[in-house]
């Protein structure tokens, strides 16, 4: 991240602060997501022993057959193949546990309720049909559990793509590393 430039002039004691647009929006993406985020690892990671890779994580919010469920439903919308592990492999579960166990009563309901009424659907034909199913309304939801469906979604999405799996094996993330030189791109189309 670039720092602030804090510039003075010599005929003023007016100091002014300039910040690039590159800056600013990563100081507005670090300070929407912090405040959250290090509540919720305060409240339980810390008092269970957890780590950032959800390593001994103990499910405060979800019961062990929602939990169950939960995989089961975030591995189909985020399945494990050949390049990377899935969202269970990610403890995608986890995450959403975690977000859920330190949010407000409003986001509790919404995911008990939702994850009753996934539950009562799956009962009724398997897993995948109505995961199937509610992803054709995606776009345009109308009962509960299809507006429950996006958010599971976005919670299996955010959890796989914070996690190492998700930013290291799925997207190949490379940065944060010392590189001694820069490897040429090998796309024929960018050959002279």
């Amino acid at each position: 991240m670039t720092p602030i430039d804090e510039t003075s002039s010599e005929n003023s004691s007016v100091r002014t602060n300039t910040c690039n647009r590159r800056s600013a929006l990563e100081l507005l993406c670090i300070g929407a997501a912090f405040p959250t985020l290090a509540r919720a690892f305060d409240v339980h990671c810390t008092s269970t022993g957890a780590d950032s890779n959800f390593k001994n994580y103990t499910f405060v919010f979800f019961t062990p057959a929602e939990q169950k469920l939960l995989d089961a439903a975030m591995e189909m919308i985020i399945p494990a193949d050949g390049h990377s592990g899935g969202a269970s492999e990610a403890k995608a579960p986890a995450f959403a546990d975690l977000m859920v166990s330190t949010g407000d009563e409003v986001t509790k309901r919404t995911w008990r309720n939702g994850i009753h009424l996934l539950e009562k659907a799956s009962s009724e034909t398997s897993l995948d049909l109505v995961l199937a199913r509610l992803a054709t309304k995606e776009k345009n939801p109308e009962t509960e559990l299809e507006k429950f469906f996006s958010i599971l979604k976005l919670a299996t999405v955010r959890g796989y793509y914070t996690s190492w799996i998700g930013i290291h094996q799925d997207m190949e993330y490379q940065g944060n590393e010392y590189r001694t030189s820069a490897p040429a791109c090998n796309h024929p189309e960018h050959q002279e």
